[in-house]
């Protein structure tokens, strides 16, 4: 999974509302609030970054242990993945 490139669904409706990433899936119009670490990934998820720059950049912007910052970036994006709120693709875009 590391060397997928996450993008978020662009059928997902997303706003940061003090900070915080709130998400509507269009499947079925729920309502999905991120804290802020979440937050954080959610909006580095462009489809342009692996699933590993995104762990190290988190990493060293959350000042974890890279265990850490692997074991929560991976629950949240396979969270997410299985939401249908991103993709994780097997290149990056352009």
């Amino acid at each position: 999974m590391l060397h997928l490139y996450p993008q978020r669904n662009p059928r997902v409706a997303t706003r940061t509302v003090e900070g915080l990433a709130v998400a509507i899936s269009s499947d079925d119009s729920m309502l999905h609030d991120f804290n802020g670490s979440a937050t954080y990934l959610w909006e580095r998820c462009n489809g342009k970054q692996s699933v590993e720059e995104l762990i190290e950049r988190f990493r060293e912007d959350y000042e974890v242990s890279k265990e850490q910052a692997e074991a929560d970036a991976l629950e949240f994006l396979t969270g997410c993945q299985e939401k249908n709120l991103l993709f994780l693709n097997e290149e990056a875009i352009k």
